[in-house]
């Protein structure tokens, strides 16, 4: 089994949970806080794979 990780509520009124990245895979994508990720799903045999993408943001450039 991979990293344990424990899910908690995002908000009391919101309709979601949050879940802490593991250190290995922040290192591995090289993620800092404010990045985006793209989450999809697939099921694969008797599994649902759940994806996840770097969501990558052109930086725009100062003019001067």
């Amino acid at each position: 089994m991979g990293e344990v990780t424990t899910l908690a509520l995002n908000s009391p009124n919101k309709a979601s949970l949050r879940t802490t990245i593991p250190m290995f895979i922040v290192k591995q994508w090289e993620l800092n806080a404010g990045d985006k990720l793209d989450w999809s799903l697939e099921a694969r045999e008797n599994e649902i794979v759940i994806l996840v993408k770097k969501v990558e943001t052109k930086v725009k450039k100062k003019k001067g």
